[in-house]
């Protein structure tokens, strides 16, 4: 397996309150990946995605392979936030998207809280495996909003669940993977930017590549968000199978 990862603050805000994990395990026969989005007041989103991924940086990697204990991870994070809350009440209202997937060669199990997305690319088809936990996500569903109206619309960015929400329900899943498989994870500052059409004729690219250069890809989709407007925070990590 070939990964990277990549965060940029964009062309608008001062400050990146995203945040990336690309952890290999000591064998390197699987990774932990994870975008973390933060969100709410003065530095608190930057302290809620921190938390989110330093947590992430020292579980234990056996068993995440089932999706359950993922999903258990996100309920000790949920509370860690709480307790940050409750000893500094500055702090209300922080929180963090999480999407984050254990991968092996054959087998990834997934984990989802917010609107950072995981894709899957297979062959020439892309796939999203995660759905948008956003307000606006049912008017899309029921076909009262396309996404591209979606895209730019005034409440995209309110969220139904966030890691630091007083109930977390984090959305689990697993997938069977095929060599030549590609994963995408990435923050709302690429998928509210850069069509899925354009994400995946990249991806396309990437894969006729030998060997796939993927720093390249991951730079360039950033860059695609950046020249769209970069009105956000971007990031995303790129794993090859």
């Amino acid at each position: 397996m070939r990964y990277t990862a990549v965060s940029h603050v964009g062309e608008v805000r001062s400050v990146n309150e995203d945040r990336y994990l690309a952890r290999e395990e000591d064998d390197g026969r699987a990774l932990l990946l994870a975008v973390s989005d933060g969100m709410g007041g003065e530095a608190a989103g930057d302290l809620a995605a921190e938390t989110v991924v330093e947590y992430l940086e020292d579980v234990p990697m056996q068993g995440l392979d089932n999706p359950g204990r993922l999903a258990a991870h996100v309920q000790d994070i949920n509370e860690l936030i709480h307790k940050l809350v409750q000893d500094n009440p500055n702090l209300a209202g922080m929180g963090a998207t999480l999407t984050a997937a254990y991968v092996s060669a054959n087998h990834a199990a997934w984990v989802h809280v917010g609107d950072s997305r995981l894709y899957l690319m297979r062959g020439e088809e892309l796939m999203r495996i995660t759905r948008d936990q956003r307000f606006i996500q049912e008017f899309i569903d029921h076909g009262e909003l396309t996404e591209e109206q979606a895209r730019s619309h005034p409440l995209r960015s309110m969220l139904d669940q966030s890691v630091g929400s007083p109930e977390v329900e984090p959305v689990t899943g697993t997938l069977d993977l095929q060599p030549g498989d590609v994963l995408l994870i990435c923050s709302d500052g690429l998928h509210d930017l850069v069509s899925e059409q354009d994400i995946a004729a990249r991806l396309r690219a990437l894969r006729s590549e030998n060997p796939p250069d993927l720093d390249r890809c991951a730079h360039d989709l950033v860059e695609a968000a950046r020249e769209a407007g970069g009105h956000d925070n971007v990031t995303l990590v790129l794993a090859f199978i």
